[in-house]
């Protein structure tokens, strides 16, 4: 029998920067995005930037963690991994519904 996910109602693709952050956010769950790959899987270079709008312009709560990297030539370097809280899922979701504008 099929499973349905009532938890993750399908989003509309993001129009914007800040939309895009918190698609990807609401995408990774519990594990979180860190720059690094929003770049990778996006071409996201403001990730960091439009996550910290996230927070102060339309009050999302985020947790964040430091994360250590090692880059192709072997160089470390830190990075900063963004989790949403499960909690407000729903509340993220109705976020995302409201800046999700062109």
């Amino acid at each position: 029998s099929m499973e349905f996910d009532f938890d993750t109602p399908k989003m509309p693709p993001p129009k914007n920067q800040y939309a895009l952050a918190l698609y990807l956010l609401l995408e990774a769950g519990k594990r979180g995005v860190n720059n690094l790959e929003a770049v990778n899987n996006s071409k996201f270079w403001k990730f960091n930037t439009r996550t910290s709008d996230l927070i102060n312009k339309y009050g999302v709560e985020l947790h964040k963690k430091p994360e250590a990297f090692t880059n192709r030539f072997g160089h470390s370097g830190m990075t900063t991994r963004y989790c949403l809280f499960e909690n407000q899922r729903e509340q993220n979701i109705e976020i995302y519904n409201r800046i999700n504008k062109k």
